[in-house]
């Protein structure tokens, strides 16, 4: 379920600018992450009743008490699920260049031996 919640668009955003911010108020992540609000809240609140965030409410010299979201252990180990996300597609990209290389390799090797063959006959 938490795999399926993090593939979801503009969920790593959030948690990135998250995790940069330490804590950041809904307004704020609203403004820099260009999210709609609509789309925004449901996300938080996604993230939230999975763990992956946590939130505090400040009253201070606002109008109205701010709810500040912050990453919980459990959301500091999804960036390790990221990482290992770009890891994984690194590793795949890399084989399919080591792959196309190897064919290229084979490819060569095939003509040159084609080559070979044909100049064989011809002098015959």
């Amino acid at each position: 379920m938490i795999l399926k919640s993090l593939s979801k668009s503009n969920m790593r955003k959030i948690l990135e600018i998250i995790k940069e911010h330490e804590q950041i108020y809904f307004g704020e992540l609203m403004d820099i992450s260009e999210i709609s609000k609509g789309a925004l809240g449901r996300a938080i609140r996604e993230l939230y009743e999975l763990k992956i965030i946590g939130k505090k409410e400040v009253t201070g010299t606002y109008k109205f008490p701010r709810t500040y979201y912050y990453l919980t252990p459990i959301g500091k180990k999804a960036f390790e699920i990221f990482n290992l996300g770009d890891e994984l597609d690194n590793e795949i990209m890399n084989f399919n260049v080591q792959v196309l290389e190897n064919n290229g390799v084979i490819a060569n090797k095939i003509e040159n031996l084609e080559f070979s063959i044909n100049n064989c006959e011809k002098k015959n």
